[in-house]
């Protein structure tokens, strides 16, 4: 039998064809998939300087559904703001616990097209058009940031009153504070108002990991069903069941982030808290984990 070369060709379109993918999950999933071969889609963010290495490259990965990681890679950085798929394995660091993702290869998902130009008649009708419509956008864009500043200087003329106060003592953010305001408070990685709580820099925290409120004057906290879970006082919750918060309770977001949540009064030093030596523990084991 003898084998020609469109034959050859055609067998080898079939075995490409039938080759497996790797799955493509949700940054979510990653803890789930460490050392496998699957495909993120997302975009590309910040390069992370502090992190670099002689042939190693970090930058910052979102997927559509909020949820960020950092990407490990030998190649030239991605163009900012773009959306690829990159295929690789996810990896979790001996040393802190910390997820990234190996990049092994990318794709842009919307390459930019060329255009053509066959007249100089039709690129002139062509260029009136956009340029109304950059107009266009310039004056909405400005009609909007009218509209921002409006609204926040109304919110920060009439601020609700404060209810309590919430201190994160371990994790990314340790140190920061946040007075309690709002009837319900959103504990997350890119919340969008001035009155919650965002935590952008702990990887491991969902983007509505949990939301503090106020029940017959008591404060409560639930986990809005996390990737990585929520504990108080060193009790794992079950996600969408409110729990009080007794004063100085702590609140662990996944492996690293404890917050501590009291009244407003001890904020200003009136009120010993119970809790405060659990939290000096597991800063200290988070400072532990974080050595090499």
């Amino acid at each position: 039998m003898k084998t020609t070369l469109p034959t050859v060709l055609a067998l080898c379109a079939t075995w490409a064809a039938a080759a497996p993918e790797p799955q493509t999950i949700r940054l979510r999933d990653l803890p789930s998939h460490v050392g496998e071969k699957v495909t993120l889609k997302g975009r590309t963010g910040q390069i992370v300087e502090d992190e670099e290495r002689p042939g190693l490259r970090v930058y910052t990965f979102r997927d559509d559904y909020g949820d960020m990681v950092k990407v490990h890679t030998s190649a030239a950085y991605p163009t900012f703001g773009a959306t690829y798929f990159l295929t690789g394995s996810p990896e979790q660091e001996a040393a802190s616990g910390a997820l990234h993702f190996r990049e092994a290869s990318r794709r842009q998902a919307f390459p930019a097209r060329k255009v053509v130009v066959r007249e100089e008649v039709t690129v002139e009708r062509t260029l009136s058009p956009l340029i109304l419509a950059a107009v266009a956008a310039l004056v909405l864009l400005g009609v909007l940031a009218v509209v921002v500043i409006v609204r926040r200087r109304m919110a920060g003329a009439a601020l609700p009153p404060e209810w309590g106060y919430a201190e994160i003592t371990a994790g990314p953010h340790q140190g920061r504070a946040l007075t309690l305001r709002a009837a319900e408070v959103l504990v997350g990685r890119g919340v969008d108002t001035t009155l919650d709580l965002d935590l952008p820099l702990d990887v491991s925290v969902s983007r509505k990991h949990g939301r503090l409120f106020r029940e017959d004057g008591v404060p409560h906290y639930e986990d809005l069903g996390s990737s990585h879970g929520s504990w108080v006082n060193e009790q794992q919750l079950q996600p969408n069941q409110p729990v009080s918060l007794p004063p100085g309770a702590l609140i662990r977001l996944g492996p690293a982030t404890v917050i501590r949540v009291g009244p407003v009064e001890a904020a200003a030093g009136e009120t010993q808290f119970a809790g405060s030596e659990q939290a000096a523990n597991w800063g200290e084991r988070e400072t532990q984990r974080a050595e090499p």
